[in-house]
């Protein structure tokens, strides 16, 4: 049988890690929005100030996404908004000197139900969405989370 190299190792530990995180902070996340989504947006913004690594960790963006959707199928729909996922995947990515947006869209494309649904981009792509999610959940003008965490800012 053949070992896994030192690439697929450290990308296996990076799953894990990264699975580990999303199962207790995306709930968290979730009941945290239910309180008050303006106070977690901004909790959110100042903890991703914080490298939550330590610069061990500089995930892969589509990396982040898939962590957050088996968190969320391993801790239940109820406890795992697609807002909480998203934060989460902003979260980590921004943590880790990275600038991605968080979109907020109401659903009134075709497909959408009526719905809506939050995701975030990095450079102008969705993250583990469809590259259309804008256009089935058109988003609101502005991000819901800035595009450089609180405290990283440097412009004045």
């Amino acid at each position: 049988m053949r070992r896994p190299s030192t690439f697929e190792r450290s990308s296996l530990v990076s799953d894990i890690v990264l699975t580990t995180l999303a199962v207790v902070i995306v709930p968290v996340l979730h009941l945290a929005n239910r309180w008050s989504l303006r106070r977690t947006t901004t909790a959110v913004s100042t903890l991703a100030a914080i490298d939550l690594t330590r610069g061990r960790l500089r995930p892969d963006a589509e990396a982040v996404a898939r962590a957050a959707k088996r968190a969320g199928h391993l801790i239940g729909r109820h406890d795992s908004s697609c807002l909480a996922r998203s934060q989460f995947v902003w979260l980590m990515l921004a943590s880790s000197g990275r600038s991605p947006r968080l979109w907020l869209g109401a659903g009134s494309g075709f497909g959408s139900g009526g719905r809506a649904h939050a995701w975030v981009e990095l450079d102008g792509v969705p993250i583990g969405e469809p590259i259309d999610v804008a256009a089935v959940h058109p988003p609101f003008d502005h991000p819901l989370l800035p595009l450089r965490p609180s405290g990283l800012d440097t412009a004045s």
